[in-house]
C-alpha cells in the first residue's frame, strides 16, 4: 500500500540526487547520505504518514529514510588526512547529528545546522556542528488539532540532511529539498515557512 509522503520522500530524494550531479567528488565517489526526517505534530500527520494506530499524540515518533547520495554508492567517505592516511567517515551518521544540532538550536530561531551550537553540545555527544541540514514547518489549516490556536496547527517539520562533500556542497544539495516541499504541501493546502539560505 502506497503512503501519501512517500510521493514527497521520492521527490526531495531525486532534487538531492540532480543537484549532487554538479559536486566533482560526489559523481567520482559516489560516497555520501541523504537523510529525510519528518516530524509529526498532529494526529493528521501521523495518519499521513500511515502510523494511525501505532503511536499517539502522546508519542509523536520521528519518521526517518536514508539513502546513498546516488545508487549503488555509499554511505562510508574516505579522506585523506594530514598523516598521509585515510579517514573513513560514516555520513549516515553525520547526517543525523546535523539534525541532532540543528533540532537542538531550532529554539532560538535557527532554521540551518552548523550556525549556532549550543554549550556543551560536541561531537563526541553526538551533535555535529556542520553545515549540510535544514528544517521547513508545515502548518496546516485546521483548528481541530489545536482548539486555542488561530492560526491552526503545526502538522509536521521537514529535516534534510547531507553529508560527503563539503559543508557548502551538502548545504546546496540540502536546499535542493525547499521548492520541493514548498510545491508539495502548497498543492495541499498547508502554508509552509522556509529556511532561509543565509540564516
Amino acid at each position: 500500500m502506497k503512503h501519501a509522503y512517500q510521493e514527497l520522500v521520492g521527490n526531495i530524494i531525486n532534487a538531492v540526487r540532480s543537484e549532487a550531479l554538479s559536486v566533482p567528488r560526489f559523481v567520482e565517489k559516489k560516497e555520501g547520505c541523504i537523510r529525510i526526517l519528518i516530524y509529526p505534530e498532529c494526529h493528521g500527520a501521523i495518519k499521513w504518514l500511515g502510523l494511525d494506530g501505532l503511536f499517539g499524540f502522546d508519542d509523536l515518533p520521528d519518521f526517518e529514510i536514508s539513502v546513498p547520495i546516488f545508487p549503488g554508492g555509499t554511505r562510508k567517505a574516505k579522506f585523506d588526512n594530514d598523516k598521509g592516511g585515510v579517514d573513513v567517515v560514516e555520513t549516515y551518521s553525520i547526517t543525523a547529528m546535523k539534525i541532532a544540532q540543528l533540532s537542538d538550536a531550532e529554539d532560538s530561531g535557527v532554521m540551518l545546522s552548523g550556525k549556532k551550537v549550543l554549550e556543551g553540545r560536541t561531537v563526541e555527544n553526538g551533535f555535529a556542528p556542520w553545515k549540510g541540514a535544514l528544517v521547513c514547518y508545515v502548518k496546516c489549516a485546521c483548528k481541530g488539532c489545536n482548539p486555542d490556536s488561530n492560526d491552526g496547527c503545526q502538522f509536521c517539520s521537514v529535516y534534510v540532511s547531507v553529508s560527503g562533500g563539503t559543508q557548502e556542497e551538502d548545504l546546496d544539495c540540502a536546499f535542493a529539498a525547499v521548492p520541493v516541499i514548498k510545491e508539495y504541501f502548497a498543492q495541499e493546502g498547508y502554508g509552509v515557512i522556509l529556511p532561509p539560505k543565509d540564516d
